[in-house]
């Protein structure tokens, strides 16, 4: 595979260039893939990839400050922040109360983060374990799932475990997170800290519920101009929910904490802010 964002940093674009340089947040391999195809698709040239990414970077910048946010404040939301964690809390949905046990968790991080008061930038991510067979999954858990020493963690199958992955939370963020979800919810199982390498990553693809800015949660938002499509009580805890159409904006707003596996290689693929002299 071509990887056309890596190509346009190494772009030999100059200071005589007609247009202002520009970043983007979050290059990952979902934003490098969807490039791609829609290169490969429409027949672009190199010249035309560049219009493509410029047209990215507007829209979403335009987007978002028609609804008081600027882009550029979500780049410790998007991106890995070297003094910071990203980590995958876990919940036991076979003791959920509710069939709708996405919502029901959503109460306990959103009670946690009013508590712990941040991560103020942070992107929120949800959702089941893909492709990680169960022997390997009760492996990872027994050795890095942070817990009680009291507490033995349960072998379920793996759609029952239910992971919320947040970005960019301190030391003195994750403690309180960590207690008050506990406190919250007695399906809260613990969490794995993700910022490094774990052999977890390979099953979290993940999709993005919401990016935190501070007191605004931005969201996606349908046809209809209807944003928070899961229905999570956001409002509840004090939150403005921006909503952000579903178009070629979401490759721009997705966290950069992207990660594969290749031959027994780990590595991180463009997790990081790019800017582009074009």
């Amino acid at each position: 595979m071509r990887n056309y964002i890596h190509m346009h940093t190494q772009s030999g674009a100059t200071s005589t260039s007609r247009h202002p340089a520009f970043v983007i947040h979050s290059i990952n391999g979902y934003t490098n893939v969807f490039v791609e195809v829609m290169a490969e698709t429409l027949g672009l040239d190199e010249g035309g990839v560049q219009t493509l990414l410029r047209s990215m970077h507007a829209e979403v910048s335009a987007s978002l400050k028609n609804k008081g946010v600027n882009y550029a404040d979500l780049k410790s939301a998007l991106t890995p922040q070297s003094d910071k964690h990203e980590i995958a809390f876990i919940f036991d949905s076979s003791r959920a109360t509710s069939w709708m046990y996405g919502e029901e968790f959503s109460r306990a991080w959103l009670a946690a983060l009013s508590v712990a008061g941040g991560a103020q930038r942070t992107a929120i991510s949800e959702g089941d374990v893909i492709g990680l067979e169960p022997h390997i999954l009760w492996q990872i858990l027994d050795q890095q799932l942070v817990r009680p020493s009291e507490q033995v963690t349960p072998w379920l199958s793996p759609e029952q475990y239910f992971f919320v992955y947040f970005t960019n939370v301190s030391n003195a963020q994750l403690a309180v997170l960590d207690r008050e979800m506990r406190t919250e919810s007695a399906a809260y199982l613990g969490y794995v800290d993700c910022s490094g390498w774990t052999p977890l990553k390979t099953g979290l693809a993940l999709p993005q519920v919401a990016l935190r800015l501070d007191k605004k949660i931005i969201t996606a938002e349908d046809d209809d101009g209807n944003a928070n499509l899961h229905g999570y009580r956001f409002d509840e805890f004090g939150y403005e929910v921006v909503g952000v159409t579903r178009t070629s904006t979401q490759p721009c707003l997705i966290s950069g904490s992207t990660w594969e596996s290749r031959n027994g290689v780990q590595r991180t693929v463009l997790s990081h802010s790019v800017r582009y002299p074009v």
